[in-house]
């Protein structure tokens, strides 16, 4: 049995290429070398053939043979003869020089490095694909069959099948390893969260999130929203555990990114971040006002009414929070260059301790606000007289 030792090689600098999309929207990549055209097969073997032999490129320079996320074999090819003699195999390195068998193809198709074998075989992140080799035992050469000698490779064979699926069992034969003729279509999943045990926390972060989910092994990055989360503690087939970083108050999407995109939109995957209150400043201290803010920031005066209502479709929401209960003051101050000067006229409300809300109408004195940019002024007085810091927040008029 001769091989070509030169063609071998030179296929040890071939590296993988991602294909186009799925029409899923999954990722699709491929395990191997994508260019199976050398002359020499994978192997050569006539029906005297007896024996087994499992081959895995376990160090392979310039190519990716495992998986980086969960997905399915869909199709593989192989450059041998004949292909009667040929099956994929799917290979888990389990430590300490060893490895064990996880699933296997049926026989090849086809054997001449251009033609699809159809497969359904599931494939795990860290997992890898070898080969079974039905060869005339013992005239294979491992240091031959595996390729260059920069590049270690494993071999199972004798009179059993190959490597033992199940079990863990070291190589029986050691060689070269270079990219072999060889590879496998791998369509990966997309990792989706159903479940988290914190659905909210505070605009500070540092909360403390367990994601559950699917394919969620080897996560590349955890966000919330567009923030990367501030520390990713531990990563597992079903699990990531991450620290929520800072970021304004709101709901935002939580996602997982792997090789195989970002994780799917889930009404799992949501979280809301919470206005962080101040410190208690005791009984007899002064109200305190805080989280004032208007949605949207840009809006159009209403041709007529007060200037706050409690619903209404025009103008924008005005949100706050208070210590206690109180009667707040709202002032408009203008902007003027580089300062603010304060218009004519304001609006009281009632204010109860905790969350607030009313309709802003873009209208003070009877008058709708000219175009341009202002700034929103609030400050209560609590039953006892005392008044609290004022806080402002900036909002623009148009037409």
């Amino acid at each position: 049995m001769r091989f070509g030792r030169g063609a071998w090689i030179a296929l040890a600098c071939l590296a993988t290429a991602a294909l186009p999309a799925a029409p899923a929207g999954a990722v699709t990549i491929v395990l191997g070398p994508t260019d199976l055209s050398a002359s020499d097969p994978f192997a050569e073997c006539d029906l005297s053939c007896s024996s087994f032999k499992t081959f895995v490129p376990t160090a392979v320079p310039g190519g990716l043979v495992k998986t980086p996320a969960d997905g399915t074999i869909v199709s593989w090819r192989v450059k041998g003869a004949p292909p009667t003699r040929l099956r994929l195999r799917v290979v888990e390195d389990v430590g300490g020089g060893s490895f064990r068998g996880v699933n296997t193809s049926g026989l090849a198709k086809q054997s001449d490095g251009v033609g699809d074998t159809p497969a359904a075989i599931d494939i795990d992140a860290g997992q890898q694909i070898g080969i079974d080799v039905t060869s005339n035992f013992p005239t294979v050469d491992p240091s031959i069959l595996l390729g260059d000698a920069t590049a270690p490779g494993a071999a199972w064979s004798g009179f059993s099948t190959g490597l033992p699926e199940k079990a863990p069992a070291s190589p029986t034969e050691t060689g070269s390893g270079s990219l072999p003729l060889f590879n496998a279509t791998v369509e990966l999943f997309e990792p989706l969260i159903v479940h988290m045990t914190s659905t909210s926390g505070p605009a500070s972060g540092g909360d403390v999130v367990v994601l559950t989910g699917r394919h969620l092994a080897v996560a590349t990055a955890v966000k919330f929203g567009s923030v990367p989360a501030a520390q990713v503690i531990k990563a597992d087939g079903n699990q990531v555990i991450a620290v929520a970083p800072p970021h304004e108050p709101g709901v935002v999407e939580v996602s997982v990114e792997t090789a195989g995109g970002s994780s799917l939109d889930s009404t799992a995957d949501r979280y809301e971040y919470l206005p962080v209150a101040p410190p208690d400043p005791g009984p007899d201290a002064a109200p305190q006002l805080w989280g004032l803010k208007l949605s949207p920031k840009t809006f159009a005066a209403a041709g007529k009414g007060p200037s706050a209502r409690a619903a209404a479709a025009t103008g924008a929401l005005v949100a706050y929070r208070a210590s206690e209960p109180a009667r707040t003051k709202f002032t408009v101050q203008r902007r003027s260059g580089a300062r603010y000067v304060r218009l004519r006229g304001s609006f009281r409300r009632p204010t109860a301790a905790g969350l607030n809300s009313f309709r802003f109408s873009g209208r003070l004195r009877q008058r709708a606000l000219r175009p341009g940019a202002y700034r929103l002024v609030a400050r209560a007085v609590d039953l006892g007289g005392k008044p609290s810091k004022p806080v402002r927040r900036s909002f623009r008029i148009v037409r």
